[in-house]
């Protein structure tokens, strides 16, 4: 129960809106007093949340005898508001592109907190010309971020063209296998004593250290001094690194 909440939270819905509309599906057609029994919600902000499902088309509304009951809409329906939702969004960050354009020009460093900024902030490399240089990638930063994440991150690198320049410590051999015969990135190996919590990635005009601490840490630095210096770092790295 607790992935359908949080799947239903992450499209948007309040909590009285989740419990309103599991119950609807789970009981069937009920009126806002009857909602309000089966959810534990009190009458007025039962009907709240029923009328914001309607509006958002989640819910329907009907006239059964003398009395107005409410029905939950085919769970498909929740597929259809995330399109909508994405192609709204979609279009604000466009606008919103258009409106910062000219912050970009700026140097400066930027620090972001959480492992969703990590992965967010990470994937924005697929968008650099290659090669995407990257240091510092151990098996426990793959298991922090998953195994999936680095699937989509294959498959929308090969989809925009990037290449990766990748070196990390794998001690599982296997996974250092599986990374090395990607056809998207070449991947090159340093001694488990060069191992640490930090990745870093130069693209872009940007270095960005990845801080994998106990609050996931992003810092951003757009400085063509510092990015020119951590190129020179890399290449050092990359000739003693082994294949």
């Amino acid at each position: 129960m607790k992935e359908i909440e949080d799947a239903l939270a992450a499209i948007g819905l309040s909590k009285n809106e989740i419990k309103t509309y599991i119950a609807l599906v789970k009981f069937g057609q009920s009126s806002a007093l009857e909602n309000s029994k089966n959810t534990g919600i009190h009458r007025s902000n039962s009907y709240d949340s029923l009328k914001s499902l309607v509006e958002k088309g989640f819910v329907s509304q009907v006239v059964d005898g003398s009395r107005m009951v409410f029905i939950a809409r085919e769970p498909e329906v929740l597929k259809d508001y995330q399109k909508q939702q994405e192609k709204e969004l979609e279009l604000a960050v466009k606008e919103l592109n258009e409106l910062s354009s000219h912050l970009d020009a700026k140097e400066g460093v930027l620090i972001s907190t959480g492992l969703f900024s990590v992965k967010e902030i990470f994937n924005t490399c697929i968008f650099c010309e290659s090669p995407v240089e990257v240091y510092g990638i151990t098996k426990k930063v793959v298991d922090q971020l998953g195994e999936g994440y680095f699937k989509e991150l294959k498959k929308n690198s090969i989809k925009n063209k990037v290449y990766f320049k990748v070196i990390g410590n794998f001690y599982d051999e296997k996974l250092f296998e599986s990374v090395q015969k990607q056809d998207f990135c070449e991947v090159k190996h340093l001694p488990e004593k060069f191992d640490g919590e930090v990745v870093t990635s130069i693209c872009g005009g940007k270095v960005i250290l990845f801080v994998f601490s106990e609050l996931p840490l992003v810092i951003e630095i757009k400085n063509q001094t510092v990015y020119n210096s951590y190129k020179k770092y890399f290449e050092i790295l990359w000739r003693r690194a082994r294949s």
